[in-house]
């Protein structure tokens, strides 16, 4: 019985895994991965005197 669910297991995170990939090439460009901070001037002890 452990080894049918051993397999069990195997095989749903296969199938987990291929389906995580097929919605991420689905996905295409749309979603960005890229970070970018507003532009806000920081006034550090240096810039202050």
């Amino acid at each position: 019985m452990a080894y049918k669910r051993r397999c069990l297991v195997l095989v749903i995170w296969i199938l987990v895994t291929v389906g995580v990939s097929g919605a991420a090439k689905s996905a295409g460009t749309a979603f960005s991965s890229s970070f970018e901070l507003l532009d806000k001037k920081v006034q550090t002890s240096e810039n202050s005197g």
